[in-house]
């Protein structure tokens, strides 16, 4: 990553006459700065300072790193930092909602932002420090909630960040969207549209990225992971097939063929394609196939963690041979 050694532009209104929404934030002794601070990766950060010694971190933690906003607001004024931060708590009963990435130069907004803006419509919104994203400021007194949706929205990254009844500081600018909004509004129902939201577009992320299964096609999912894991845990040799079987989806289609040394073949060939067998009808010892097992068992943890919520069938996509000793 290139350094960029300048320091960003900060997008702020007048910090002395803040908008009368965020008048219930100003009466609270939960005030600190921020400064543009630069990573070794040269990307740049708003870390929170005290505004008594802003020299020295402020901490979410501890009250006492936190001063009212006249004395957050002479330090910034006077040139020691960069702007102001609000420290959310866990006993406040505001909540606020971040939307990163969603703002361009020509002050347009995404449509997805734009549906949070909808939803939170009757209560207080502002444009970030780096001029890039939004926050939504409101009324909140649901369930603790911290919690970053990380997506991808036409082909950009983006995130939606959910703060309520937790500790974390945020930047002030007042640099707000709406300015007949004079007052803080209710957005509990805007967190439980916002959380149904994320996970459906993470949902739709997981279904569409490509699966890393070394061949194992996880379309068509068919057998769910508890009855995998509840035939791997039975080492007899029924289960075995079994297991096996359902690994490649085609459980009812197995051909048993018997080779010269009376060994019992479990084969299964793609319907769909030309591969080459991965075995071949050898003699094979109960090591061997202990061993062939536990590789089998591996694509299908692979194929777990790729896909939670089931197994795919994999039909027409896995080819595979296992020999087992006769009895």
């Amino acid at each position: 990553m290139t350094r960029n050694e300048a320091k960003p532009t900060t997008y702020q209104r007048n910090l002395a006459k803040l908008p009368q929404a965020l008048a219930p934030l100003i009466q609270r002794r939960q005030w600190c700065v921020w400064r543009w601070t630069q990573k070794p990766d040269g990307s740049w950060q708003k870390p929170p300072f005290m505004a008594t010694q802003p020299d020295r971190h402020a901490s979410t933690n501890d009250p006492n790193t936190w001063t009212d906003y006249p004395t957050a607001l002479a330090a910034v004024q006077a040139g020691h930092a960069d702007g102001l931060s609000y420290v959310l708590t866990k006993d406040d009963p505001f909540g606020a909602i971040d939307l990163d990435h969603c703002r361009d130069k020509l002050c347009s907004i995404d449509v997805w932002a734009q549906n949070f803006m909808q939803a939170a419509v009757h209560s207080y919104q502002e444009v970030t420090p780096s001029g890039e994203g939004i926050r939504i400021w409101g009324l909140a007194d649901g369930n603790p909630i911290n919690t970053k949706f990380t997506l991808d929205m036409d082909g950009k990254k983006i995130a939606a960040e959910l703060f309520r009844r937790t500790n974390k500081a945020l930047t002030i600018t007042g640099y707000t969207l709406n300015p007949a909004i004079h007052e803080l509004a209710n957005v509990d129902n805007v967190f439980s549209w916002a959380v149904v939201w994320g996970e459906r577009r993470k949902a739709e992320m997981i279904k569409a990225a490509p699966i890393r299964g070394n061949g194992f096609d996880s379309s068509g999912c068919k057998y769910g992971v508890r009855r995998l894991i509840a035939a791997r845990g039975n080492t007899s040799k029924r289960s075995c097939r079994y297991l096996a079987a359902m690994a490649a989806g085609q459980v009812g289609r197995l051909k048993r063929r018997q080779n010269p040394n009376r060994k019992s073949l479990l084969h299964w060939t793609s319907h769909t394609r030309n591969w080459t067998k991965l075995m071949r009808t050898l003699n094979t010892t109960k090591t061997m196939m202990n061993l062939m097992m536990n590789l089998m068992m591996k694509k299908l943890m692979m194929t777990i963690e790729a896909c939670p919520s089931r197994i795919p069938a994999c039909r027409g996509s896995m080819h595979m041979a296992i020999l087992i000793p006769g009895r």
